[in-house]
């Protein structure tokens, strides 16, 4: 729905089309397109009306015809969090990975980012989550001298080049 909503920055009015399946919600959920002023039609779309470059409308599978000149897909995934339940990882209300702002999971050890991650699933913010999820992950296999449960230091470059 915050997604739904989110869309309203960039169009006046909006429908939220379910394919044909009822909404993945509740009566809170409904609550907030109907605040805000969003059609919700439990109905599929079955054909795009009007010319490439120039969309007039969508055409539902009940017949009804819904005005448009832009459309948005969502495409729903369902993460694959075999390994993660596995290994013993938390997982939040909404069936994602629970992490930290560098990646980290509940189990040690094990990073996360992306699409099993809470949060907007965007190609951008995944690539930086899993950047901060690589970098984190790369010092903490470096080791800390003193620290009990991690590994030896890298070996240090310059030791090796008689410098």
């Amino acid at each position: 729905m915050g997604f739904a909503v989110g869309l309203l920055n960039w169009a006046d009015r909006l429908t939220v089309v379910t394919e044909g399946r009822a909404l993945e919600g509740d009566d809170r959920h409904r609550d907030v397109l109907a605040h805000h002023g969003i059609r919700l039609l439990e109905d599929d779309a079955v054909a795009l009306l009007g010319e490439p470059g120039d969309l007039r409308g969508v055409r539902l599978a009940g017949g009804e015809v819904v005005d448009a000149q832009m459309v948005f897909f969502s495409i729903a995934h369902r993460p694959r969090l075999a390994l993660a339940e596995q290994l013993g990882c938390d997982l939040d209300e909404s069936e994602s990975l629970c992490v930290d702002r560098d990646g980290r999971t509940s189990v040690d050890g094990c990073y996360a980012a992306g699409d099993i991650t809470p949060g907007f699933q965007l190609v951008s913010l995944a690539v930086g989550n899993g950047a901060a999820a690589g970098v984190a992950c790369a010092i903490s296999l470096q080791g800390e001298p003193g620290a009990s449960a991690s590994p030896l230091p890298a070996p240090d470059p310059s030791a090796e080049l008689g410098s």
